[in-house]
């Protein structure tokens, strides 16, 4: 529906992001956009980098899309970070097809600085690969502010970057199936609405 559409992209304005129609779809919740976007960017056997431990359902979603998870492993004593560029450049390889972070974490609740961020970023521009950033908790950070930055104000890594967001964390509204796909990627999204068109729509009700 247009008017949700519009209701994503002010929100996003609010962040300091615009967006264009053509930026945003409408998914069946944010696990839809998930399976979506593997869906369009993975081959078999191709591998997607995440943070361990991760929400158990990204190996669902990698799975059905033929795909595979190699898992940057983290430690309680480090308290769970991972943007360590060493770290993460070690596990590209020629299948790498993107890399993955939640951002605040779930389930370890780590929220990356801006200089980890900007780093994610400037790795996934310098090895063409997709950056997927599920931002459904952005907002699930109460410290000097209210909500951490999106990923969206680099745009330099517009053909790189994929955002999911979704209604039912941040408006505690689980039962209501929306969620939202975010790329500047016109490719991707193409592809993506080839998909959607074969199941049709988001309940109107809960749009």
């Amino acid at each position: 529906m247009p008017v949700l559409i519009d209701a994503v992209r002010n929100y996003y304005s609010k962040l300091g992001v615009e967006l264009d129609h053509e930026d945003v779809l409408i998914t069946t919740g944010g696990s839809e956009a998930l399976l979506l976007t593997f869906l369009c960017i993975m081959d078999p056997y191709t591998e997607v980098i995440v943070p361990e431990p991760y929400y158990p359902n990204y190996t669902t979603f990698v799975h059905a899309a033929g795909g595979r998870i190699r898992a940057l492993p983290t430690r309680p004593e480090e308290g769970y970070r991972y943007a360590n560029r060493k770290r993460i450049e070690s596990l590209i390889t020629k299948n790498t097809r993107a890399i993955m972070i939640t951002n605040p974490g779930n389930p370890t609740g780590v929220v990356l600085s801006e200089e980890e961020m900007r780093m994610i970023a400037d790795v996934a521009k310098k090895h063409d690969l997709f950056l997927i950033c599920d931002e459904v908790y952005r907002e699930f950070c109460y410290d000097d502010q209210f909500g951490v930055p999106t990923m969206a104000r680099y745009r330099d890594i517009d053909e790189n970057l994929i955002i999911v967001d979704s209604v039912s964390k941040r408006f505690s509204a689980t039962g209501s199936r929306v969620g939202v796909l975010v790329s500047r990627n016109q490719e991707l999204m193409g592809e993506a609405v080839k998909i959607c068109q074969g199941r049709l729509c988001i309940a109107t009700l809960d749009q």
